[in-house]
């Protein structure tokens, strides 16, 4: 169970036997069949979700996230974090800066210009119409974070 505020999330994970490494994508964005709120609240239980679990997990990448969400355990949290935002998404960036300031870990804000993570109704750009390059450039961001990052990969 990952704490919501008053609500709490279920989940289950199973690891392979042998694993060495686990990335888990909790992703914002515009997927259809999710309402506005739960679009945003992956990245504020990937980081309680760390908090809660710090001895399993290595490393933390939220894309376009409320991080606000998760405000009152961000100190808390000592993974490493890559923060990623769109210059676009004006609202996330801001909550993203805020966050930056509250963590004690290692932690970056990378800034995609000309992305965002709402759906083209509310913007011109859509985060499932962003030109391949842009979704290569979040890949690679977070690529990079997990290989300095995750423990079993840098020992």
């Amino acid at each position: 169970m990952i704490p919501m505020g008053h609500k709490k999330l279920t989940a289950e994970l199973t690891i392979p036997a042998g694993a060495h490494t686990i990335i888990v994508f909790a992703r914002s964005g515009a997927d259809a069949h999710l309402n506005r709120h739960e679009r945003a609240v992956a990245a504020a239980a990937a980081i309680r979700a760390a908090v809660c679990l710090d001895e399993v997990i290595d490393a933390l990448v939220c894309c376009s996230g409320r991080t606000d969400l998760a405000a009152e355990t961000l100190p808390e949290l000592l993974q490493p974090a890559l923060l990623i935002a769109g210059s676009l998404d004006r609202p996330v960036l801001e909550f993203n800066r805020e966050a930056l300031a509250l963590l004690s870990c290692p932690r970056r804000l990378e800034i995609i210009q000309g992305a965002t993570h709402l759906p083209a109704d509310t913007h011109a750009q859509s985060a499932t119409q962003l030109p391949g390059d842009k979704s290569d450039e979040i890949v690679e961001l977070a690529t990079q974070w997990f290989n300095t990052n995750l423990k079993s990969l840098v020992s």
